[in-house]
């Protein structure tokens, strides 16, 4: 892992899209782990800026969000499609069926994680951030509804196929 060290927020925000930028030009069908919460907001208008000048092009890009909330669709202003909407999607000209969040709505949570799962590997898959102790070869990230007032604190829950589990299982 190779540590960027930044002056402050601003500077962060620059060089991290600056590897956006870069990632887009050398591969315009790009397949981006994209984030939410207040960290990247700083990121994602760097992006647009840069898309408005005509410097970026985001018509080929594909993009992964590993969370949601359950219970929520994304016209909630609490879920994640919302936020990935109104701080990027909305403002630069990547094709809306080329995002992907998670369904909150799903009645069937497994067979969503199981769906998702393998959409991540029909894009070339990604790189897991910890190892995993469960038996099962997925672990998708959904919010389950109780921690919405409590996300600030980035508590979550993991959803495998054994049911809700802790964070710490």
């Amino acid at each position: 892992m190779k540590i960027i060290h930044c002056k402050d927020y601003d500077d962060m925000s620059k060089k991290a899209a600056a590897m956006f930028f870069s990632q887009i030009h050398m591969k315009p069908d790009s397949v981006l782990g994209l984030a939410t919460g207040s960290t990247p907001i700083g990121t994602y208008k760097q992006l647009i800026k840069w898309y408005e000048e005509g410097d970026l092009d985001f018509s080929e890009v594909k993009s992964v969000n590993l969370d949601e909330y359950v219970g929520l669709d994304g016209t909630n202003d609490q879920s994640y499609r919302y936020f990935m909407n109104e701080n990027l999607f909305n403002h630069v000209n990547i094709n809306k069926d080329n995002t992907n969040v998670p369904n909150g709505k799903a009645e069937d949570m497994d067979a969503e994680a199981l769906r998702y799962e393998a959409l991540i590997k029909s894009l070339g898959g990604i790189v897991p951030s910890r190892p995993s102790s469960r038996a099962s070869s997925y672990r998708s990230m959904f919010s389950h509804r109780p921690t919405r007032s409590i996300s600030a604190t980035n508590c979550s829950w993991l959803m495998g196929s054994s049911g809700w589990n802790s964070p710490s299982s």
